[in-house]
This record gives structure tokens, C-alpha cells and sequence, in this order.
């Protein structure tokens, strides 16, 4: 199978390549040591343009002087940080400095002679490459390396090819039976390559015996043709004979010893393991029973839903939050339209306009060039929710981090509880009925409404099930989002999401709490970790007191950490929250006389498994997609931790099956001890409950391309990471000016202190932990035969 470079539209160079690993299970008294190589096709993603032409584009805009400051600047602010690839290999190198001072021609000192050559000249001498442009600076890498910028090429990002990466995925997307037939090829040329070593090794190894002996036997042959008669014994014959000895002894020591074998070879057969095959959760929804009666519909998740027209969805499960007062903020235009929408949106739904969940709204026209001024004057009028109408482009992404910034800031609108929820739609899709009607969905799940609930299907007598029924199973999300940079520029944003309900499709019940980690931080520090637990159940302590409500099980998801970070992991995360839970719970015995000791299990899922597969088909004779969803609990898992990979199907998603990939899932503390249970069966139900999560971010409803990639506590971590992050604004000046008005439960709380913890230094572990400290931000059932290579 071909392994060349495709080009994708004139846009990207897809780069196809190879990931691999060898792990090693520990030898036991009956088993030695077996090695187990995984591996996985790879891609990376270069632009097509190379860094000089970038250069120049942006010099043209500058009179084309390339001493211009202004020209430099803008240079340094679009490229350094980036990493890009020589046409001569295939690394990727940052960009640490660009060096105007130099070009081309200019000259450094070559080899151990240290003769000058230019960069033109050495290229060409080196790797055969013509350099005929004319560059204006080069690139230098953290060593100070010198890099010519029209053989570089910058590697992108998805999100930096968003108009062609559907296509890419096409490329980088390969079924499962032409992975293993490319990694089968790899193994082969592997073992080939390693054959021709062997034989290499075997010869230079004789080579070597046959001029040790040759080398051994020379200075005997010569003594003996120089070697006088033999004369009589000596008195000290027999010491002589010893120094003989004791040279033969030395001679055999000098010889090359037999080299260490450290070489292998790769079984050409895939292992073959087993998978569990899981249920789709039930699904239920208020909609039309006989008649026009109301009931909840129940569904299975795998036959789809219903979720408009009359077969539809016509209102909420359990109590109803009314949105009473609330406007459309935009331009006449845009606000007729989305207005038109709404009324459409309660016929469909079967509301009623003047009492219904959703009453009527006002309208906002709005200048937005007067900025701040505007968004805080709409703020103070204590609407409950904003439908913002966005101008299109960037400005439009600026309006949103603005104007949502100035509408729920305690220090903007002046309370701790006129806060409003902003929905935002983009002014192009106003007319487009089916986004107004995804957003007023959204309004009404932000806004406290249970829109779904979705059920996994447990056995009686799983640990889960009681807990379950009683609505005593809740969930926490960790997601930490990074910016680009790795020094300076903004803070990480960590944030943990609580849900109370989290299988109920709705915010209900919903708490996020804030941190800044430093730049590129990945692990959450202790102090901060017992702090964010703290807070957020804090939030919740009217059902910790109550012993219908109080939660039995607490399951924690953690997302993108690979196995190098799990010991950080536990010993700052794990701990942390373990910490932060017995806070509380000395605090609700020593206050409200309650004894309560939950169960808590920390799952991470990994980033990035190397480990595909699928299942052989006799008809097709080759390996297809599981078409099910499934679990893999063994044969390719670790042997140090507990380990399973979940393969997250849908029918909707056999359109794109190719795009599902395997996810990792390491269970890194489990107090319901689940494997030591007597009951073997007992994981089964941990891998049915985050089956279901896929079905629980409500944002996605009605799912029409299946589950979500991950379960939905993470999910709604990553957005409310992601949102947080966006809302920190230059004109922040310490963490105060980033706490949302408290009305806003749901809404992410930043962290202004650390919860006092006498036992340990309570240093400031991540930046600002000082609630006056300006943050840093810048300017402006089973099925077998599953095959896994």
C-alpha cells in the first residue's frame, strides 16, 4: 500500500507514516517475558506554501522593506511558535527565533575544519537542493540552527484547515482492513530488514573469531623459527610453564566475547482477543401518548428518536423552568427572523406563547462598535437569557467573548445576581430555521429543563443499580485547555463540572468550577484540586444533607493524559479529591449531624491510543469495523493497570465508521472495588454507565451522528474549559474581574483562593492563586476473533 505524500486540495500535504511501540508483560513463574509490539498508521499535516512565500506576502504589504519594525513584528507574531518541516526529512522543529540579520549567503562555520559556507551552499552540497529564492531572514530552532524558509513548510492543525479537513479525514481516515495491511507491510520489511541483520551480525562475528585465532597464533609461529636447540630443564621449569599458562589465560581473555543478542522479530499474525458487545441506552422524552395526552416516551437509543414534528418532543420531564423574561440582541433583520422562529419553535413544541415555557421576547437592536458601553447597558436590565445574533467572521468570535464577558461579570453589571445566560447564533444562520431552533433548545436545557434522560441497562444485581434508581450516581468532568504558547500568553484554564443529574439531559443540577494552571500545564496541583472539589459540592450542600439525594457513587472523569502522567495524576488529582470529600464530610457531620461515605472512581481516558480493531468477516475475507457498540477488556491491554478501550458506535455513524476510533479507558482508583468483586460480572456495568454518558451531553440532541466521541462529564469539562479560557481578556486585572454573578450556577466560577490546608505549605503552586494577582494574559454480548495490530 502506498505510503506517499497526498496533497489535499492545493491547501495540505497529508504525510502518512507509522506510530509504533513494543511493550513488555512481566515474566512469571510460567511464563517469560513476551513482547508485544502495537502499532498504528500516523499523519501529519503541512501547508503546501512554504515559509518563504508566507514571508514575502507579508512583506508586500509593507513596501516590500524588510527593515521595517513593523514588517519584522508581524513576521514574529504570524510564525514564531509554529513548527514547521525541511523538504530534505520529515521533523518537526519550533521556531524559537527569526533572524533578520541574516540570509541565504550568510555564513557559518562547517565541520571539524570549521570552514565557512553559506546556508545556499551547504544545502546544496549536503542534500542536492537548489536554493534560487531570495530569502530576507531564516529560522533558528532552540539550539540556534539555522533553517532556509523556502524549504520549510509548516505543519498545521485541524482547525487551521477547517474549509478542506473533511477531505482530509478522507485521507487520514482509513478503514481497519487497510491499516493492517499497511502495518503488515511495515512488519515485513521489519523482519526482512532484521534477517539481513542477523546474517550481517553472523558474518562479522566470524570475521572476528578468524583474526582473533589468526592474531593468537602469530607470535607462536614466529618464536618458533628463531627458537634455539632446546636446552636441558631448568631449576624454574616449571614456573615458566606457569607464565605459559597464565598467557594463554590473558590471550583468551582478550578475545571478543559473543555479543548480546538484543534483536527481535515480529510475529506476522494479529492478536485475536475478544470484545464485549454493550446496549444502547433507553431513551425518555416528554411527547404524545394516545391522544393529546403527554406521557414519557421511552425509546431505545439504538432505533433513534423522534425529536420534531408532531412524533416529537412537546415538553420537559419533571418541574418546568420558565424563561419569562428574555430578549434577541441584533440587528432588525436578524432579530425578525429569529423572532419568526420562536413562534414556530412553540407551534412545533405545542407551547403556549403567553404561558408557556418560553414567553415572548423583546427586542435588542445594538450598535456593536460601541463596545462594552452597549453590552453592560443590556446586561443591568436583569434579562434571564440573551439570544445574541453574531456579526460573522472574527469580529463576530470577539463579540461573543465580549459581550458574554460584560453581561455576566460581577464587576461589569455592578450585582452578584442579575447575571444573564447568553445563547448566541451567527447572523448568516438567523434565517436558517433548524440552528434557531437548535439554540432555543439549548436555552431551555441552559436554563434548568430536564430535555431527556437516558438509562444504561444494568443487571439486578450490579453495584450500580440501587444507586442508580435512587438518583444517587454522581459525576465529575476534568478537562485542562492550553493555549498555543507554551510561555507566556494566557493561563490553562482547568475545569471541573459536577452534575447532580448526569443523566439527564439538561444543566440542571450542573456546577463548574474554575482554575489557572500555569502555560501548558497539564496536571491539576493538589491544593487547587481539594479546592475545586470543595467548592463545587459546597454548591450542592442542601442534597448532601438530605439522605434521599445524597450521593452513594461519585464518578470522576478525567481526559487526555498519557501514561507517563498518571502518577502525577493520582498523587495531585486523585488524592486531591479523595481530600477535598473528606472535608466535607467531617464538615456535614460536625454541622448537620450527617454521616455520608461515598464510593469514588477515577477513570482517565488516555490520549491517542495506538491500538485498532475489528472483526474478521468470512464473507468479505477481511477485517471490517465492529458494527455495535463494544468493549475490549483483554488481550491487548496493559498487564500493570486496569485498562479496556471502548468502541463507541451508532447507527448513525456507519455513514463515517472509519471516523470512530477506539478510546482508552485506565481505571486509576476504584472504591467499589469492581475487580476484587465475587461477582465477576461486575465491570460489565461500568462499561454499560459510560456506554450510556455518550448520550448525555444535551448540546448534541437529537444526535444525529450518534454519541459523542466522549463520555459527557469530559465533554462538557473541554467546552467550559474552552469557553473559560476565551472569556480571559486583557482588561482583566485580577481574578475578581473573572467571577460571573452568582445567579449563574451553571455557569464556570473561578477559583479566587485556596481552601486552607494546615498539614502541607499552602504555596502558590500555579499562577495567580491571589484573588488580586492579575492573571497573565496577552495583549490584545461477545463477539470474538476482534483483530488488533
Amino acid at each position: 500500500a502506498s505510503m506517499k505524500p497526498i496533497r489535499v486540495q492545493d491547501r495540505v500535504t497529508v504525510l502518512n507514516g507509522f506510530v509504533a511501540s513494543i511493550h513488555i508483560t512481566p515474566s512469571t513463574k510460567d511464563k517469560d517475558k513476551v513482547g508485544v509490539f502495537k502499532a498504528d498508521l500516523s499523519n501529519k499535516l503541512v501547508s503546501t506554501t512554504n515559509v518563504n512565500e508566507i514571508v514575502f506576502r507579508i512583506l508586500a504589504n509593507y513596501q516590500n522593506n524588510p527593515r521595517d519594525p513593523a514588517f519584522r513584528s508581524d513576521v514574529n507574531a504570524q510564525l514564531k511558535g509554529k513548527f514547521f518541516i525541511m523538504r530534505y526529512n520529515n521533523q518537526s522543529i519550533r521556531i524559537e527565533t527569526i533572524d533578520f540579520d541574516e540570509n541565504e549567503n550568510a555564513t557559518f562555520e562547517c565541520g571539524a575544519e570549521k570552514l565557512k559556507i553559506s546556508y545556499k551552499k551547504y544545502v546544496e552540497n549536503k542534500y542536492g537542493m537548489k536554493c534560487g529564492k531570495k530569502e530576507v531572514c531564516v529560522l533558528k530552532d532552540r539550539r540556534g540552527s539555522a533553517f532556509l524558509p523556502q524549504l520549510a513548510y509548516l505543519t498545521m492543525r485541524s482547525d487551521e484547515c477547517a474549509d478542506v479537513y473533511e477531505h482530509v479525514l478522507e485521507v487520514t481516515n482509513q478503514p481497519i482492513h487497510v491499516r493492517l495491511q499497511r502495518i503488515d507491510s511495515l512488519v515485513t520489511h521489519l523482519n526482512a530488514s532484521e534477517d539481513k541483520a542477523v546474517k550481517e551480525r553472523q558474518r562479522l562475528e566470524l570475521d572476528k573469531k578468524k583474526k582473533a585465532k589468526a592474531d593468537a597464533q602469530s607470535p607462536q609461529q614466529e618464536a618458533a623459527k628463531q627458537q634455539p636447540a632446546k636446552p636441558s630443564p631448568s631449576p624454574n621449569a616449571a614456573d615458566d610453564d606457569d607464565d605459559d599458562k597464565k598467557d594463554e589465560e590473558e590471550t583468551e581473555m582478550k578475545l571478543p566475547q559473543k555479543s548480546l543478542n538484543v534483536a527481535f522479530k515480529i510475529n506476522p499474525s494479529s492478536i485475536q482477543t475478544d470484545a464485549l458487545r454493550l446496549h444502547y441506552p433507553d431513551f425518555i422524552y416528554k411527547a404524545f401518548g394516545n391522544g393529546r395526552n403527554l406521557v414519557d416516551k421511552r425509546v431505545n437509543m439504538g432505533d433513534g428518536i423522534t425529536w420534531g414534528g408532531r412524533e416529537g418532543t412537546k415538553g420537559f420531564l419533571g418541574e418546568v423552568h420558565q424563561i419569562k423574561q428574555w430578549c434577541i440582541v441584533g440587528d432588525e433583520r436578524s432579530i425578525d427572523q429569529v423572532y419568526g422562529h420562536w413562534e414556530a419553535y412553540c407551534g412545533m413544541r405545542g407551547f403556549d406563547r403567553r404561558n408557556g415555557p418560553i414567553l415572548e421576547p423583546e427586542a435588542v437592536t445594538i450598535d456593536y462598535r460601541r463596545g462594552d458601553e452597549a453590552y453592560v447597558d443590556i446586561g443591568r436590565k436583569g434579562y434571564q437569557l440573551i439570544l445574541l445574533v453574531l456579526p460573522s467572521g472574527e469580529f463576530g468570535s470577539e463579540v461573543k467573548a465580549r459581550f458574554t464577558k460584560a453581561v455576566q461579570s460581577q464587576r461589569m453589571i455592578g450585582s452578584k445576581k442579575k447575571g444573564a445566560l447568553v445563547q448566541c447564533i451567527r447572523s448568516e444562520n438567523a434565517r436558517n430555521k433548524n440552528a434557531v431552533l437548535g439554540a432555543f433548545e439549548d436555552s431551555m436545557a441552559k436554563i434548568g429543563n430536564i430535555m431527556y434522560r437516558v438509562v444504561p441497562h444494568l443487571s439486578a444485581d450490579s453495584v450500580y443499580a440501587k444507586a442508580l434508581a435512587a438518583g444517587k450516581i454522581w459525576t465529575i468532568g476534568l478537562d485542562v485547555s492550553h493555549t498555543t504558547a507554551k510561555t507566556g500568553g494566557k493561563p490553562s484554564a482547568a475545569m471541573l463540572v459536577l452534575q447532580t443529574l448526569p443523566f439527564d439531559g439538561t444543566h440542571r443540577g450542573m456546577s463548574c468550577i474554575a482554575h489557572l494552571n500555569k502555560a501548558r500545564e497539564e496536571i491539576i496541583p493538589f491544593a487547587a484540586m481539594v479546592t475545586m472539589t470543595y467548592q463545587a459540592l459546597r454548591r450542592h450542600i442542601g442534597e448532601l444533607k438530605d439522605a434521599k439525594r445524597r450521593p452513594e457513587i461519585i464518578m470522576v472523569f478525567r481526559d487526555g493524559l498519557p501514561d507517563n502522567g498518571l502518577k502525577d495524576a493520582h498523587s495531585k488529582e486523585v488524592v486531591g479529591i479523595q481530600r477535598a470529600i473528606r472535608i466535607m464530610r467531617a464538615e456535614l457531620e460536625e454541622k448537620h449531624k450527617v454521616k455520608w461515605k461515598p464510593k469514588m472512581q477515577f477513570i482517565v481516558v488516555s490520549k491517542s491510543p495506538v491500538e485498532k480493531f475489528g472483526m474478521y468477516d468470512d464473507r468479505a475475507q477481511m477485517v471490517q469495523p465492529l458494527n455495535f457498540p463494544a468493549v475490549v477488556f483483554r488481550g491487548i491491554t496493559s498487564s500493570k493497570l486496569w485498562d479496556f478501550f471502548m468502541w463507541n458506535y451508532h447507527p448513525n455513524k456507519a455513514r463515517k465508521i472509519h471516523n470512530i476510533k477506539p478510546l482508552r479507558y485506565v481505571v486509576l482508583k476504584d472504591e467499589l472495588k469492581l475487580g476484587q468483586s465475587k461477582r465477576t460480572n461486575q465491570p460489565v456495568a461500568l462499561f454499560e454507565i459510560i456506554n450510556t454518558l455518550f448520550y448525555t451531553y444535551c448540546f448534541s440532541i437529537p444526535f444525529p451522528l450518534g454519541g459523542t466521541s466522549q463520555p459527557g462529564p469530559i465533554v462538557y469539562a473541554k467546552h467550559y474549559a474552552e469557553t473559560f479560557s476565551q472569556m480571559i481578556l486583557s482588561s482583566d486585572r485580577n481574578l475578581r474581574d473573572m467571577s460571573v454573578a452568582g445567579n449563574l450556577t451553571s455557569r464556570p466560577h473561578v477559583i479566587c483562593s485556596l481552601y486552607n490546608l494546615p498539614d502541607i505549605a499552602n504555596v502558590q503552586q500555579s499562577p495567580p492563586n491571589n484573588a488580586n494577582q492579575r492573571p497573565q494574559v496577552p495583549p490584545k454480548n461477545a463477539a470474538n476473533a476482534v483483530q488488533s495490530k
